[in-house]
């Protein structure tokens, strides 16, 4: 049994490979497991068939916070385990959910870029 929620996409996923793919910015209805299983690449929206009841309010990301101090975590060597490299990317505010580790690599440099830039 599964409740159907109204979310607001936050990063392009696709929950399993049979699934379409999400796009961020848009809004759809996803299954409570999906949103479990992936909490943050969605954000509970606020309609009118919302039940009051549900006093639990989305928790913010941690990442973002984190990126607002700076990261603490230190660039990992390319040669370092994936777990490593999740933990620096996410550090960063990246999601990693899915990724490979070339992945993570590229979208760590791409958003260290960035920062670099500003």
């Amino acid at each position: 049994m599964s409740n159907r929620i109204d979310v607001e996409v936050t990063q392009s996923i696709r929950p399993t490979v049979n699934d379409e793919l999400l796009i961020a910015g848009t809004r759809t209805e996803i299954s409570s497991e999906i949103l479990d299983n992936f909490p943050e690449a969605f954000v509970v929206t606020e309609t009118a068939q919302s039940h009051p009841s549900q006093e639990e309010p989305t928790p913010p990301t941690p990442n973002i916070d984190e990126r607002s101090e700076g990261h603490e975590v230190q660039r990992p060597m390319r040669s370092a385990s994936i777990a490593q490299w999740r933990k620096y990317a996410e550090s960063l505010g990246i999601v990693t959910t899915g990724l490979a580790k070339k992945d993570i690599i590229a979208a760590t440099e791409t958003v260290q870029g960035d920062r670099d830039e500003e």
